[in-house]
């Protein structure tokens, strides 16, 4: 949760807790109901969420500071886990 703007690849985390990638897979999944990947996306849209509140940023600063490398990929995202676009 701490890393969710940075690139987090599930491989290296594996690593880390001396888990094989299917293995961690497996229990990530088992525990959360979701893949490692949407995971993380929910996290990130739901920062994005927090920060659409304000004024304080764009739609496009708010998608990096997330930890999306793009708007568009972003906007996808946000549509598929709330169901409406973050304008």
């Amino acid at each position: 949760l701490n890393h969710y703007t940075e690139q987090v690849y599930a491989e290296t985390i594996a690593e880390k807790l001396h888990m094989s990638i299917v293995s961690f897979s497996r229990y990530f999944k088992t525990h959360t109901r979701s893949t490692f990947t949407q995971y993380v996306n929910k996290v990130r849209v739901a920062r994005a969420c927090q920060m659409l509140m304000s004024d304080e940023y764009t739609i496009s600063e708010i998608a990096f500071k997330c930890g999306f490398e793009n708007r568009s990929n972003f906007y996808r995202q946000f549509k598929a886990i709330k169901g409406i676009h973050p304008g």
